[in-house]
């Protein structure tokens, strides 16, 4: 979760589509891997509430940072 948490701070100050592409890719691997995790445990539901906001937030800022520089 704390790569999550710095995966938005990153994409804010992104400034290219390539830099906003990787962290993409990586928010997508993480969130894999909470899925993964989360079928093979049984985790509390406060720790899944907590990974899924990490992740909307995160793709969320992805988002505004691409409507910012133009990246589609």
């Amino acid at each position: 979760m704390d790569r999550l948490i710095d995966a938005i701070g990153l994409a804010r100050g992104a400034r290219d589509r390539l830099e906003l592409d990787r962290l993409s890719a990586e928010i997508d691997a993480l969130a894999a891997d909470a899925v993964r995790y989360a079928r093979e445990r049984e985790p509390d539901p406060r720790t899944m509430s907590a990974v899924s906001i990490a992740i909307e937030t995160a793709r969320a800022t992805l988002q505004d940072a691409r409507r910012r520089t133009g990246s589609p």
